[in-house]
């Protein structure tokens, strides 16, 4: 379940309005839970919540509903909304009284609700198809407009099919007869006469039928002649005081429903008989609709426009009969200095100190695993170094003398809370000794009575050296709500290196939030974006994993000990320190190298973590690019590095090469189109053939196992590293006979209808 906000005015004042969709009582005391502890500015400024109960929900449990919302968000108004008898009723909690709305104020509510909802159901699965620069989409009504719509794809879980039932039942009152224009809303229609059986016993008939709607506007004839059938059979059938429901996923300019109704009139059936409602209005129009995007945001992406093709304006067509794109529309991007001006000074600082650490385990206080990191700092090798080390004691003239310092419950973390505590005692602070805060349940007691006991005027200071997430701090500023804390926090981090700015500006949003009294505050010595890696999207792990499995099969000797012995390196890298200068797979100890007047670093002593950091924030800074310049996967829009950065000439250094191939996604290479992948696998071979570089083939072999790089086609003549041959041959070169007819292998039309599901269904969990 995922919390829905919006804002409605009452009586001239703007409301914070939060949505709760639960599909049972459980469900929804897990959400308030999570809100309380991640939320507490949502909390805060919420004015009313609105509990969307799912019709299967037993309305008895009403009072549960109530008093566990009501005791978290317990500023707010809490109303229930629950659909009974085919009408929408809402029942106010009986703390709730700071807003009394009359009955036009409840059912201008109850619309701004459901369209809040419908308008999260379409932004949250792949339904809309976003705008992009010289892209237009011409839509079956042969009308251009800059996004499309494809209400098909909501269908992705039983929570969405039953939010939209919910909005629906109004309409399915007395309905006999379910119609729908397209079988890409059918799964929504079967499961609202599923769900009206149980809904109201008396539609247990109720009958559902597609009509051949889009061929409707050609002229057709076996189209229209079905369209008459079924029109025909449904009202011979349609019982004394029922009526037909047409269901239309979307309209625009209306000329199809016209068209059917032009055939009612020649079949001479009674239209007000028939009613329709349509899930998403694209335009303005008398239809009746869950959801009037005409109105909202989105109103200009759905206006009808012209491309100019002279301009290089694209069209993407969608086909009528699926709704889906007759075609992708693949970029390829390079990384360029643009991509690395954010974040060089801060590597050109800390480069060759080991203060840069790949696929390595964070420990709690006991020496237990606590997390792990793809990428992590240590902060012992930071605080030595006078960038770090002056920036921090610049954030320390700030705090106040008289403070409470506690930090997160990590080995990491305690060496840095002692670091700060030594350098503000050095100064004449008056502060206790760092203790470790997470929960009130595992925390010392002295330190919760301390917090207990302070005033309002009292500050702490909480420390952490690293966040990837926020999470830590999230729990920590719950705890301290929870105890309660009534003074001022300070929360300190060594490096804040979240996903992106949005991630960035929600947690300093939710952490400065104070009720009373001056706001706390988010303080970090260095701050940059980074691709954040647990061990199920760590590439170490991936590689850990799949090595493990290439050793259990028919390997010769050589390759199982070359195999073997790079398993044991990650396994013993996790345990202890991370990898610094064997990031990369290579027989030899000796560091790979950067070339001088590199665009990504100075490459002094440059070790080969610090390299890996610096391509892994550069291609994630493509990723949070504006427009088309960004790299995504947002179908039908696909944007990819283009294959010259790691298999051609526009880097040489092979430690850029296989850096690339590491920090970026499988997705993010994998060429779509057919002719591209064949050159990218052609370069590939060529390249695999020509390179005398050990850790080229290896992190190549890597790369293929994680379905990053195609299969290669080649004898491998004149092949420089004739000890790998034997390992190339059982991965990359597994297939060695060039596919017939020019057809794509089969396993590389496997990738391609994965890579398509996997847009679908966003939730699959990706490769990192």
């Amino acid at each position: 379940m995922t919390d829905i906000t919006f804002r409605w005015v009452y009586r001239k004042q703007e409301l914070r309005c939060l949505i709760l969709a639960p599909l049972s009582v459980s469900t929804l005391e897990e959400e308030v839970e999570t809100i309380y502890s991640e939320r507490n500015q949502l909390i805060a400024e919420t004015d009313i919540v609105l509990i969307r109960v799912s019709v299967a929900v037993d309305q008895r449990n009403r009072h549960l509903q109530f008093k566990m919302t009501q005791s978290r968000f317990v500023n707010a108004d809490v109303l229930l909304l629950v659909s009974h008898n085919f009408q929408i009723l809402s029942y106010k909690s009986q703390s709730s009284v700071r807003f009394t709305l009359n009955n036009r104020e409840l059912k201008e509510m109850i619309t701004a609700t459901r369209e809040a909802e419908m308008q999260h159901l379409m932004q949250s699965t792949q339904a809309l198809f976003q705008p992009r620069e010289r892209l237009f989409y011409e839509a079956p009504s042969q009308i251009c407009s800059r996004s499309f719509l494809r209400v098909g794809s909501i269908q992705t879980s039983i929570h969405n099919l039953e939010a939209i039932f919910f909005w629906l039942s109004p309409y399915l009152q007395n309905c006999a007869v379910l119609l729908t224009e397209t079988w890409s809303i059918s799964s929504t229609c079967l499961y609202a006469i599923n769900r009206l059986r149980t809904y109201s016993p008396q539609s247990i008939d109720c009958t559902f039928e597609m009509l051949p709607y889009h061929r409707l506007l050609a002229g057709d004839v076996r189209a229209i002649d079905e369209i008459d059938r079924i029109l025909r059979e449904s009202y011979v059938r349609l019982p004394q005081g029922k009526n037909i429901l047409l269901v239309l996923s979307a309209i625009s300019t209306g000329r199809s429903l016209r068209a059917l109704f032009e055939r009612l009139r020649v079949l001479k059936a009674d239209t007000k008989r028939m009613r329709v409602v349509v899930l998403y209005k694209l335009a303005s129009n008398s239809t009746e609709s869950l959801c009037d995007l005409s109105l909202s945001q989105w109103q200009e992406q759905f206006q009808p426009v012209t491309p100019d093709v002279r301009q290089d304006d694209e069209v993407i067509l969608i086909d009528p009969l699926t709704y889906f794109p007759v075609h992708l529309r693949e970029r390829s991007l390079n990384i360029d200095t643009s991509c690395t001006m954010a974040s060089r000074e801060i590597f050109d600082s800390y480069k060759g100190i080991g203060a840069c650490v790949v696929h390595t385990a964070i420990h709690d206080l006991h020496g237990t695993i606590y997390d792990h990191h793809g990428l992590s700092f240590n902060l012992s090798a930071l605080l030595n170094v006078p960038r770090f080390s002056e920036k921090l004691d610049r954030i320390l003239s700030v705090i106040p003398d008289q403070i409470m310092i506690t930090h997160i419950a990590t080995a990491n973390a305690k060496v840095f809370a002692e670091a700060v505590y030594n350098r503000l005692v050095s100064r004449g602070s008056k502060c206790h000794k760092p203790r470790p805060l997470l929960t009130a349940a595992v925390s010392e007691r002295d330190l919760i009575a301390d917090l207990r006991s302070a005033s309002s005027e009292q500050c702490i200071l909480v420390v952490e050296d690293q966040t990837p997430d926020g999470s830590s701090l999230s729990i920590i500023s719950r705890t301290l709500r929870d105890v309660p804390f009534l003074g001022r926090c300070f929360y300190l981090v060594g490096i804040l290196r979240l996903a992106n700015r949005e991630c960035k500006d929600l947690l300093e949003r939710e952490l400065s939030y104070r009720l009373h009294g001056e706001r706390h505050r988010l303080i970090a010595v260095e701050s940059l974006f980074l691709p954040h890696w647990d061990r199920h999207t760590c590439p170490w792990c991936i590689e850990q994993r799949d090595l493990s499995t290439l050793a259990a099969q028919g390997l010769d000797t050589d390759s199982r000990m070359l195999v073997t012995t790079r398993v044991a390196q990650l396994e013993g890298a996790e345990r202890g320190s991370g990898l610094i200068n064997n990031v990369f797979w290579k027989a030899s100890c000796a560091p790979a190298q950067l070339s001088t007047n590199s665009i990504f670093m100075d490459a002094t002593a440059a070790s080969e973590a610090d390299v890996l950091f610096c391509i892994a924030a550069a291609v994630h800074h493509l990723r949070g690019r504006d427009g088309s310049a960004r790299l995504e996967w947002k179908y039908p829009n696909i944007a990819v590095l283009d294959d010259r950065n790691y298999l051609g000439q526009r880097f040489t250094d092979d430690i850029l090469r296989v850096a690339i191939m590491r920090v970026a996604k499988w997705r993010e290479l994998l060429r779509i189109n057919f002719p591209d992948e064949e050159t990218r696998r052609s370069n590939l071979g060529t390249l695999l053939t020509q390179s005398n570089s050990e850790m080229l083939h290896l992190e190549s072999i890597v790369a293929s196992l994680a379905h990053k790089l195609p299969q290669v086609h080649a004898n491998f003549a004149g092949f420089r590293v004739p000890h790998l041959l034997g390992l190339l041959h059982a991965t990359i070169g597994k297939s060695l006979q060039p596919p017939s007819m020019g057809m794509p292998e089969r396993a590389d039309l496997f990738r391609i209808r994965e890579q398509y599901l996997n847009d679908l269904i966003p939730d699959r969990v990706d490769d990192g």
